[in-house]
């Protein structure tokens, strides 16, 4: 389904969905009743195939290897069938821990009617859910799992934090999870299934068709829903902290992420290019937030997050979208004087941040040594590239590490006239066009949209990036119409590259092709490549002609077997996969084999005048 239709599907479920709630739920229990039937007529289809084969004692060999695959294959469903998440894991806390947390949960269960809480775990994300584990028996109920994140708490007020988990709770309340789960199972299920049939020729296509048609609507379906669902869970929330509270709540979530995002992180990590022991970050972070946010990064943070609409990629309403839900107005959040996790926590607050702080440094100790090391390299190779810019001007791909390098030691200011020096010698580098715009736009200026658009212009694989940097920039600067703009022209690139992917993803018969093109000694070139493949008895090497990008150019190398008993059997695709390694065209190239299944493809090839390279 094409993305436009996509968006069209997704604006007519939330229209319907809006009026019939209902029946929209109900149409989403029938779509995936109808995705696990298809699963179940498709285990009952091995099945008998199976048992067919079993009876046809005279073929016994025959019948024991297919057995032998349908059961791997029903194998393959039923595992995926009993795929079941795990618990959130974490530093776990009881009622003893933490008696002021339990009775706040407690009083947020009683008061939304959800089910009691199995697991409480505290967890290094920014982020706050409850997970529905299953249990062995039809009459058990499921366990439930909370996972609140300690960076959460730590930004939350007590009052912000009873919002949030307000909402998250009536998400188990009305039953939520069992629902997403249901639909994430059944496609997750028939997303395997596709995997494990991607190198098989019989039945691939029938379960490929099927899933083609089937995915854009769980997917539209689905999406749907989880916005419905967060609506839902909000007026819940709203009911128990009060609809000013949850906006609060809301917005302080949207800045906070903001800041860990494009402040607290990178300078944390950054700590790595001069220190080779990673410090506490649970401990720095609460220091960082006791005191005042700046307001100007603030303000701008809030109005980014604004301005941003929901889009039909987005499972979460915008914050725009869920305020209005709420009938309230964004307010710049405040100070917090006493936060969640000392309100909450108590004494357990300085246990928790020692042991997640000491996991979080084990998990990173690996990663942040070796950037300790790259960094200390890095130094000295600049020093040795600024040594030899001294003594003369450097070539285009010195000049490129050169600037990169000093980018990412002393920041986007120092390197700028590097870039621009570089397209003072040459005008057609992309990539340092690219770099001086997304530095300019990130510094707030203007000037940087024509270097971005100079980059698209010269390398059209920078259009995707560039896009959302001018979206991002005209979003920050609440320049609307061409932020919106920006974004149709991503979609429109997006388009065209899957479109062209697409293109060059299969060989068939109605397809164009024409001469290789290849110099004489680049085709002696390959021959000696496949030479000493013994069981290769022709090659046949033609170009594809290609509608999107017809300058990069795309190489059809066609394989003749020397016994054709290899047909649709696993010796075929590794005698493929030895001849794809052993080849080497100048460009982008696509393998087939040409045996009686591929006859119609055989034949529009042995056409191409030139076309058989090796064999006779």
């Amino acid at each position: 389904m094409e993305r436009q239709a996509f968006d069209d599907l997704v604006a007519r479920l939330e229209a319907f969905a809006a009026r019939h709630p209902r029946a929209y739920r109900a149409r989403v229990a029938l779509l995936v009743v109808a995705g696990y039937a298809c699963l179940v007529g498709l285990l009952l289809v091995v099945f008998s195939l199976a048992v067919a084969a079993l009876w046809g004692v005279q073929y016994a060999s025959a019948a024991v290897k297919l057995t032998l695959g349908l059961s791997a294959f029903a194998y393959g469903v039923g595992r995926v069938l009993r795929t079941r998440l795990p618990s959130p894991g974490g530093l776990p806390v009881t009622r003893r821990d933490a008696p002021a947390l339990f009775a706040l949960l407690e009083q947020i269960r009683r008061a939304v009617g959800g089910p009691r809480l199995s697991h409480v775990w505290l967890v290094g994300d920014f982020n706050a859910g409850v997970t529905q584990l299953p249990r062995l028996g039809l009459s058990r109920a499921p366990t439930n799992h909370l996972a609140l994140g300690l960076p959460l708490m730590l930004a939350l007020s007590p009052e912000q934090l009873r919002a949030v988990l307000a909402h998250e709770i009536g998400h188990v309340s009305r039953a939520h999870g069992y629902v997403t789960g249901w639909v994430h199972r059944v496609r997750s299920t028939w997303q395997q299934l596709v995997r494990d049939v991607d190198g098989q020729r019989r039945g691939a296509f029938l379960i490929k068709r099927f899933c083609a048609r089937y995915f854009p609507y769980v997917a539209a379906y689905s999406l749907v829903l989880s916005r419905r669902q967060e609506y839902e869970a909000d007026a819940s929330a709203a009911t128990f902290a009060g609809a000013r509270g949850l906006a609060d709540a809301l917005v302080r979530l949207e800045v906070i992420g903001a800041f860990l995002k494009e402040r607290f992180w990178p300078a944390l990590l950054a700590i790595a290019d001069d220190d080779p022991t990673p410090p506490d970050p649970y401990a720095r972070l609460q220091a960082a937030l006791e005191g005042d946010l700046a307001p100007a990064e603030t303000e701008e943070w809030l109005a980014q997050t604004l301005a941003r609409s929901t889009t039909s990629a987005d499972t979460h309403p915008s914050l725009a979208d869920r305020l209005q839900a709420l009938r309230e107005m964004p307010s710049p959040p405040l100070a917090v004087e006493r936060s969640a996790a000392e309100e909450y926590l108590g004494p357990f607050l300085s246990t928790a941040t020692a042991r997640l702080g000491e996991a979080w440094r084990a998990s990173i100790r690996a990663q942040w040594q070796q950037r300790y090391c790259e960094v200390a390299a890095a130094r000295r190779e600049l020093t040795a590239l600024a040594a030899r810019a001294g003594e003369g001007p450097l070539g285009d791909e010195e000049a490129w590490r050169h600037a990169t390098l000093t980018e990412q030691l002393h920041g986007s200011a120092a390197a700028l006239p590097l870039y621009e020096a570089m397209i003072a010698r040459n005008a057609r580098l992309a990539p340092a066009h690219f770099a001086i715009g997304r530095i300019r736009l990130a510094a707030g200026d203007e000037n940087g949209v024509a270097a971005l658009e100079r980059a698209m212009a010269l390398d059209l694989r920078a259009t995707a990036e560039a896009c959302r940097w001018l979206h991002s920039f005209f979003v920050r600067y609440r320049r609307e119409q061409e932020a919106r703009r920006s974004l149709e022209r991503l979609r429109r690139h997006e388009e065209l590259m899957e479109a062209a992917k697409r293109e060059r993803a299969t060989v068939r018969a109605g397809d164009t092709f024409r001469p290789h093109g290849l110099t004489a000694e680049q085709v002696a070139s390959l021959v000696e490549q496949v030479r000493f493949q013994a069981d290769v008895r022709k090659i046949y090497l033609v170009q594809k002609v290609v509608a999107h990008f017809p300058e990069s150019r795309l190489w059809v190398v066609g394989v003749v077997p020397r016994r054709m008993r290899w047909r649709g059997s696993r010796t075929t695709r590794e005698l493929m996969q030895d001849v794809a390694r052993t080849v080497d065209c100048p460009g982008e190239t696509l393998f087939v084999l040409l045996t009686g299944r591929t006859a119609a493809v055989r034949r529009a090839v042995t056409r191409v005048p030139a076309s058989l390279v090796y064999g006779g």
